[in-house]
Formats: structure tokens, C-alpha cells, sequence
């Protein structure tokens, strides 16, 4: 723990306050000495979260299974029913935290934006922001699933087992999440406009870890992101904004070492005619070597209250070489749809998922809690 800069303990403790299951808050101050920083790892500790400001690169993987064809999975999960199930909450929220009415400005800004099932398939990670209390969270699920090679699909006794909040009362706005193997990243908003991104170790769920990484957008929102690693090792984050997709290449093939200052490639967000930006997005690499970009949107005027489809747009990336100066484009492939039965909306969140047998899942939330607040609506779509 001492052997930390206290440059990255500050930035760590300015960013996260901890909460587990009903116990109270752990406030996780500024410290500016070595000394300090020692009673910081304690209280760490007794919160089961004695590393998080330390990430040991040896720990945790880097990469995403691939999809043996990515076209042919959407267009058959696009043809199916969502499984339904739910995470219970308990009493881990205040009373009005994610839930749509008139308390909460019929939730305005007090939505989830984000959902992951991490690389340990028992375990998922949903992001929202609170307007009311200038936080963005992060909620970790035990999803009881029957996690195998053969089959890792829900199970119906999902339970939230922590909360991490993030104490920048500026950047609040947590919203679509990046999974690359054990490493999420979290984009975080100011809604008078700027971001920043953050990075962590998920590699035990439990006790996620901070990646002193940080990616500063003062001048640009991050609605959604995904992560990537190239043919060349070097890792791509793709950052989506009203208007703009920007792509974003490690300084080196390890994340630790950063990412450029500003984007390496930058589109307008109609690329080929159609919005290439949504509530979320992601990279998908094929086992053949292509890439990837999905998003997630609906269709209504103004979801939640002026619904309509939950579509899934394809775009194949081609020249992405993780050198500076390449010339990508992005060619549009297909649109899916897909019936939420009632449940979920991709307005909301989304995600893919690929497990160690190469099939493709798809999560997604409602935008709030369900109406008796005691649970989070999960829908996936699933491959047999």
C-alpha cells in the first residue's frame, strides 16, 4: 500500500465511496502522507476492499472471447423471447433512488444507463445516476447462476451484495459500461457538459481494484464506451457522444500506461445514414479477426413514455490498425430487433456477453427499479 504514489491514493479516494450490503457508508477521504495512507488500507480492509487503489496487471485477463459469427447470433436472439428475471435490492437504496415518479421528476437523471455481466459469469455490474444526490453508482449483483461451459443462463435468486459510489458530485453522470475481460471502464458525465473515464479491476468481484487510469474529456461528453484489444495489442476504447464516436488507442500494449490525450479517430455519429450511437455500445471481435460496433437504442420518440423498438445496429470497422493516423470506416450491416416483453429497454441499457462457449448473450435493465422498488428488471437473450 505504501509503495503507491499518494498522487493516485488522493485520486482514488476523491472518486469512490464504498457501501456493502445495509452497513453504513465507508467515506473514503483525501489523504496526503504515508502514514495516512496506511490507516486508509486498513479501513479498506475491514470494507474487504484492502487493494483497490493497487491493480497487479498479473491478475487479471485482458481480453473477450470471440463469436464465431456475429451476424448470425443477433439474427437469431433477435427471434426470441427474453428470459425474465430480477436482482433484489433490498434496503440498499434510499426510497427514491431509481424509480420513476413524481418524487424523482418522473425519472429524470435517476435512471440505470449501464449493465455487465463480468467475466465471472456469477456476477453482474449495473451503472445509474442520481440526480437528486449528485451520485453515479455502481451495483454489484450475485446472479446465483449455474456458471459452466455448457451453460451460464440466469437463475431467478439475483441478489445485490454491494455498492460503489463514485463521491465526484461534478462528474455524476454514470452511464453505458465497457467490459474487457476483468477491466470495466466507466464513463462518468458533468451535466452542464465534460467527462472523464475511469478504469477497474473486476478480476475478483467482490473486491474490485482502481486502474490508475483515467481518460479527461472536459471539452466532450461519454455516453456510452466499449474496449477492445487489436490484432497489435494495443487496447481501443470507443467513446460515444451526441454528434461524435471517438476512438481512443493505448499509448502501449499495457493499459496501465494510458491511453492518447486526445482521440486518435473521430466520426460523425450518422455515419452510412444511420445514428451509429445509443443508450449503450460495444466491440465484438469474431474469431476470423473482424471487428465489431454494435448499439443499443429504442425507436420511441421519448422512452420510457413514448416507447418503440429495441433495435441492435451492426457496423463492421475496417482499417483499425491501433496506429495513429488510420484511416477506419465503419460500414453498416444490419438492424435487429428486439421484443423486451415489458421488461427491459435498450434506451435504458445493453450489453453483449460472450462466454467461454462463444455464444452471445444480450442483457438489458428497465430504467428503474420495479414498482414495489425491492428489485432490478433483468432481461437476457440467449443462445442455446
Amino acid at each position: 500500500m505504501q509503495t503507491l504514489a499518494c498522487q493516485k491514493i488522493r485520486q482514488f479516494t476523491k472518486s469512490l465511496q464504498v457501501f456493502s450490503g445495509d452497513t453504513s457508508p465507508i467515506i473514503l477521504p483525501m489523504f496526503g502522507d504515508k502514514k495516512s495512507a496506511f490507516i486508509l488500507s486498513i479501513l479498506l480492509m475491514f470494507a474487504g476492499l484492502s487493494s483497490i487503489p493497487i491493480t497487479s496487471r498479473a491478475a487479471r485477463l485482458e481480453e473477450n472471447n470471440c463469436v464465431p459469427d456475429i451476424a448470425k447470433s443477433l439474427a437469431y436472439l433477435s427471434t426470441t423471447k427474453p428470459f425474465d428475471t430480477e436482482i433484489k435490492v433490498e434496503n440498499n437504496f434510499p426510497k427514491q433512488f431509481f424509480r420513476g415518479n413524481v418524487n424523482t421528476r418522473f425519472g429524470l437523471d435517476n435512471h440505470f444507463q449501464g449493465i455487465l455481466r463480468l467475466r465471472d459469469p456469477n456476477y453482474m455490474v449495473i451503472s445509474g445516476g442520481v440526480h437528486r444526490a449528485k451520485t453515479g453508482q455502481l451495483l454489484i449483483a450475485d446472479l446465483n447462476s449455474k456458471a459452466s461451459t455448457t451453460s451460464d443462463t440466469l437463475e431467478s435468486d439475483n441478489q445485490l451484495i454491494s455498492r460503489i459510489d463514485f463521491s465526484d458530485h461534478t462528474h455524476w453522470h454514470a452511464g453505458g459500461l465497457a467490459r474487457l475481460g476483468d477491466i470495466v471502464a466507466v464513463p462518468l458525465e458533468k451535466k452542464t457538459g465534460g467527462s472523464r473515464i475511469v478504469f477497474l479491476d473486476f478480476s475478483n468481484p467482490t473486491s474490485p481494484k482502481l486502474i490508475p487510469v483515467e481518460i479527461d474529456r472536459e471539452q466532450a461528453n461519454a455516453g456510452a464506451i466499449a474496449l477492445e484489444k487489436l490484432p497489435n495489442e494495443h487496447f481501443v476504447l470507443a467513446v460515444y457522444t451526441p454528434g461524435e464516436l471517438d476512438f481512443y488507442y493505448s499509448k502501449t500494449r499495457i493499459l496501465d500506461d494510458g491511453f492518447s490525450d486526445t482521440p486518435n479517430v473521430s466520426l460523425a455519429a450518422n455515419e452510412s445514414g444511420l445514428v451509429i450511437g445509443g443508450e449503450g455500445v460495444s466491440l465484438v471481435h469474431q474469431c476470423d479477426g473482424k471487428l465489431f460496433y454494435l448499439n443499443f437504442n429504442n425507436a420511441g420518440l421519448l422512452p420510457p413514455l413514448l416507447n418503440g423498438p429495441n433495435r441492435i445496429r451492426a457496423f463492421s470497422i475496417e482499417g483499425m490498425q491501433g496506429m495513429p493516423g488510420d484511416a477506419i470506416s465503419l460500414n453498416f450491416e444490419q438492424q435487429y430487433s428486439f421484443d423486451c416483453n415489458g421488461i427491459c429497454n435498450f434506451a435504458a441499457s445493453g450489453s453483449v456477453f460472450v462466454g467461454e462457449d462463444h455464444k452471445v448473450r444480450i442483457y438489458s435493465t428497465g430504467f428503474f427499479r420495479t414498482h414495489a422498488g425491492s428489485s432490478i428488471p433483468i432481461a437476457e437473450y440467449y443462445e442455446p
